[in-house]
C-alpha cells in the first residue's frame, strides 16, 4: 500500500470516500426523485411566492426561520438551518415588504451574532459553525435601515384592509407580533455594541417588551401554515420557501450528518429562556460591591451549560 509518510492511522480513521452517497454528504441530492431548485428557478417555475403572501403564509414561514435560527444558535451549520430557507438567498428579488424586512432583520442577527461569538472566542469547532458559505448576510444594507424597514412594515399591517373580521385581526396581530419581536432583538443586539453607560439598561428595557409579545406568538403558532413530509426530500419537513437539500453541494465532504430543525413549541421555550437570561446579564452593571459582583459571577459560572455561545459573549461584553 502507498501512501504519504504524513498519512498515519488518525487520517486513515477519518477519511471517505468522495461522490459515495453513504459518505459524502454533497451526493444526498442526487438521491431524491426531484430537481432540488434554487431561489432564482423557484421564482422562474412559481413554486415559490415573492409578492402578496397570505397572512398565514406569513406566520408560517417566520415560524419556521424562528426554527431554523434557534437549531444554528445549537451547534448545526447555517447553510442546514436558516438558508435552507430560500428567501434568506438573495432578499433584494423578495417584493412583499413584510417578508423582506423580516428576511433583512435575520440575516442582520445572523451576521451580528457570527461576529460577537467569534470576537469573544467562547466555542469549540462542533459547538457553534460561523461559516456563511459565500451568502451575502445583508452586509449592502445599514442596521439602521434594517430597523427602520421593521418599524414601517409593522406600522402598515392592516390599512387598507377595511373593516376586520375578529379572526384577520388576530392574523394581523400575530404577523406584527413576529415582526417587532424581530426587531426588539436585532435593536437589543446593536445596541450592546455600543458603550454608553445606559446600553444596558436600554436592552433591559427591550427584553421587556420582547417577553411581552412571546405569549401572543406562542398563542398563534396554529394560524401560520404548517411543515409536511415530503418523501421525496428524505423525509425532512418542509414548508413553502424552504428547501432542506438546495445547500447540500456547499457541505464539505465529510459523512452526512441531518439537521434536525427544533420544533416549533420548542422554539418558544427557547427564545423566553433566551430573552430571560439576556436581560438577567444586564443586572450586572447594576452590581455596587465586589462581593455581590463575585457572587453574580459564581452564579453564571454554575449555570454556564445553560448558556448558549451568543449569551457567553454577551456575558463578555457586560463584563468589560
Amino acid at each position: 500500500l502507498v501512501h504519504d509518510k504524513g498519512f498515519g492511522l488518525f487520517e486513515a480513521m477519518s477519511a471517505i470516500e468522495m461522490m459515495d452517497p453513504k459518505m459524502d454528504a454533497g451526493m444526498i441530492g442526487n438521491q431524491v426523485s426531484r430537481r432540488v431548485l434554487s431561489f432564482e428557478q423557484a421564482i422562474k417555475e412559481g413554486t415559490i411566492k415573492i409578492n402578496n403572501l397570505t397572512t398565514p403564509e406569513l406566520v408560517g414561514i417566520i415560524d419556521n426561520c424562528f426554527c431554523c435560527l434557534v437549531t444554528w444558535l445549537e451547534g448545526h451549520s447555517l447553510a442546514q438551518t436558516v438558508f435552507t430557507c430560500l428567501y434568506m438567498h438573495n432578499a433584494d428579488l423578495i417584493e412583499d415588504a413584510a417578508m423582506k424586512a423580516f428576511t433583512l432583520g435575520i440575516l442582520k442577527i445572523c451576521d451580528i451574532v457570527r461576529d460577537k461569538v467569534n470576537k469573544a472566542s467562547v466555542f469549540e469547532e462542533e459547538d457553534f459553525h460561523s461559516m456563511t458559505y459565500g451568502f451575502k448576510m445583508a452586509n449592502n444594507v445599514t442596521d439602521l435601515r434594517v430597523t427602520g424597514e421593521l418599524e414601517s412594515t409593522r406600522n402598515r399591517q392592516g390599512e387598507d384592509r377595511g373593516p376586520l373580521i375578529e379572526f384577520e385581526h388576530q392574523l394581523c396581530v400575530a404577523v406584527f407580533s413576529r415582526i417587532r419581536f424581530t426587531r426588539l432583538l436585532l435593536t437589543a443586539l446593536i445596541t450592546f455594541t455600543r458603550k454608553e453607560m445606559n446600553a444596558t439598561a436600554e436592552v433591559q428595557k427591550l427584553m421587556v417588551q420582547a417577553m411581552d409579545l412571546l405569549p401572543s406568538i406562542e398563542g398563534s403558532m396554529e394560524f401560520g401554515i404548517q411543515t409536511q413530509t415530503d418523501s421525496t426530500k428524505g423525509d425532512q419537513p418542509i414548508l413553502m420557501g424552504f428547501e432542506p437539500l438546495v445547500n447540500q453541494r456547499l457541505l464539505p465532504p465529510t459523512f452526512p450528518r441531518y439537521a434536525k430543525i427544533i420544533s416549533r413549541k420548542d422554539t418558544m421555550e427557547y427564545l423566553r429562556s433566551l430573552v430571560e437570561r439576556i436581560g438577567a446579564l444586564c443586572e450586572v452593571t447594576n452590581l455596587t460591591s465586589f462581593h455581590s459582583i463575585l457572587v453574580c459571577n459564581t452564579y453564571i459560572l454554575v449555570h454556564t451549560l445553560t448558556l448558549c455561545k451568543l449569551e457567553h459573549r454577551l456575558q463578555y461584553t457586560v463584563s468589560q
